[in-house]
C-alpha cells in the first residue's frame, strides 16, 4: 500500500477520533454544521474541480467523481463542526 493511502486512512481515523470530543449537549449543533458544510463543499468543490482549478491525484471513488470524498465530505466538515462547537462565544 502506498503512503498516500496510509495518509487517507490516517485522516479518516483522526477525523473519527475528533468526533468523540463533541459534548453531548452540542451534538445537534455539530450535526447542523457538518451537514451545512457538506452542502457548501459539494457545490463549490465540484465547480472548482470541473473547471480544472484543482486536481486530487489520490481519491476514493475516482471512477465516479473527480473531487476528494475524504476532504470534501468528511474531514473538512468534521473540522468545521468541531470549530463551531468549541468556538468561544465570550
Amino acid at each position: 500500500m502506498r503512503i498516500e493511502w496510509w495518509l487517507l486512512l490516517s485522516v479518516y481515523a483522526l477525523s473519527t477520533g475528533i468526533l468523540f470530543f463533541i459534548p453531548k449537549n452540542k451534538i445537534r449543533l455539530a450535526i447542523v454544521a457538518f451537514l451545512f458544510k457538506q452542502i457548501i463543499t459539494f457545490l463549490i468543490g465540484l465547480v472548482v474541480v470541473e473547471l480544472g482549478l484543482l486536481e486530487y491525484p489520490i481519491r476514493l471513488f475516482s471512477s465516479i467523481n473527480r473531487t476528494s470524498f475524504t476532504y470534501e465530505y468528511y474531514a473538512f466538515p468534521v473540522t468545521c463542526a468541531i470549530f463551531t462547537v468549541w468556538y468561544p462565544h465570550d
